[in-house]
């Protein structure tokens, strides 16, 4: 089987997986006829959650004993998450499917990403970014779609049955390549600049996790809406290729602390009027579409591809704490211009862990 085989099912998942959170936004006010914001905000958190530590449990699975088993389990569950959740209507029914379908995408995630970043080293970074694009690029050609229907319930089905008749049989080609050397996991969390690249992944995608989860919120009612929802997916995937090549050439360390500048600017243009934060939306998406491909790519390089699958997703462990950060922000009702300060502070993370790997290696 020819290596672009696996670009081709790496991308692939990446679409479906990209509908659990860029899609969000579009299916929100489908939600609203179900629950409050509340159970909305609860539901979101838990895809964070969950997703995240999938990640853990299902890397190390992949890594140790079978990644094609991991893949087809986190397919079938990623499709039945938005199958099973067209027919209930009980919120914690609701919860437990929404469960299932972000532990299968959480999963699924990691074995797109890993799958290319082991099968071609010498260009992590583009390859990387190419499969990460379709994490934006679901969202941006499915909401449009989503945004013109009127019941939740049949966009649910639709896109669950999607996922059964494409990602499920597609998941059955997976398979990592042999002679791979790297650190163990353990060994990996044993490691001073792990952790300093953790606090900066947590840090610095506090924006981007904010308009994922809030962008309709900032924006509705503003003539700039459905554009906003549309355009920060396909911003937020169409960088990632574009940074992975950069950083394949640049260095991924300078390369992560140009987004982050990037993103920071973001958050002040985002203050503003509605043109503005249509203009901020799509450097926010950029920026921080960016630093997760960038940030899961220097954790391979830096660690190694053999259990990459599983030090990945200790990584994107982050992303469920950034989660928690953001919701404790949110609760405090803190000032926007306060995520500009993140990005700026994860600066000085990253250049703390590559001293510390410079002083390792």
């Amino acid at each position: 089987m020819r290596k672009s085989v696996f670009v081709v099912v790496g991308l692939s998942f990446m679409l479906y997986n990209s509908l659990y959170q860029y899609s969000w936004n579009a299916v929100y006010p489908l939600l609203l006829y179900r629950f409050d914001t509340q159970e909305l905000s609860l539901i979101f958190s838990t895809f964070v959650v969950v997703s995240s530590l999938a990640q853990v449990v299902m890397g190390l699975v992949a890594d140790y004993l079978s990644v094609r088993l991991t893949a087809l389990f986190s397919a079938i569950a990623a499709s039945l998450g938005w199958l099973l959740s067209s027919f209930v209507t009980d919120f914690y029914a609701f919860l437990g499917v929404w469960a299932l379908g972000s532990f299968g995408e959480g999963s699924l995630y990691g074995v797109a990403i890993n799958l290319v970043g082991k099968w071609f080293p010498e260009r992590r970074g583009f390859y990387i970014g190419l499969v990460s694009l379709g994490f934006g690029l679901g969202g941006f050609i499915a909401n449009p779609w989503i945004l013109s229907q009127s019941s939740y319930a049949f966009v649910a089905l639709v896109l669950g049955l999607v996922g059964l008749l494409t990602v499920v049989p597609l998941s059955t080609l997976v398979r990592y390549p042999t002679g791979l050397t790297g650190r163990t996991p353990l060994k990996t969390v044993s490691d001073l600049g792990f952790w300093l690249i953790y606090s900066a992944f947590v840090i610095s995608t506090l924006p981007l996790l904010l308009l994922s989860s809030s962008l309709y919120l900032f924006v509705k009612g503003t003539y700039v809406e459905s554009l906003a929802i549309t355009l920060f997916p396909l911003a937020s995937g169409l960088a990632r290729p574009l940074f992975g090549r950069i950083s394949d050439s640049l260095g991924r360390p300078k390369s992560l602390i140009i987004a982050m500048v990037m993103e920071a600017l973001g958050v002040l243009t985002f203050l503003e009027g509605p043109e503005l934060k249509l203009l901020g939306t799509i450097i926010i998406g950029v920026s921080g579409g960016a630093l997760l491909t960038l940030f899961l790519t220097l954790v391979t390089d830096f660690f190694g591809a053999r259990y990459s699958t599983s030090n990945t997703a200790m990584l994107y462990t982050g992303k469920a704490l950034t989660g928690v950060v953001l919701a404790s922000l949110q609760a405090l009702e803190t000032p926007l211009l306060v995520y500009f300060a993140f990005p700026l502070l994860g600066i000085s993370l990253i250049k703390g862990a590559q001293r510390v790997e410079r002083q390792v290696g």
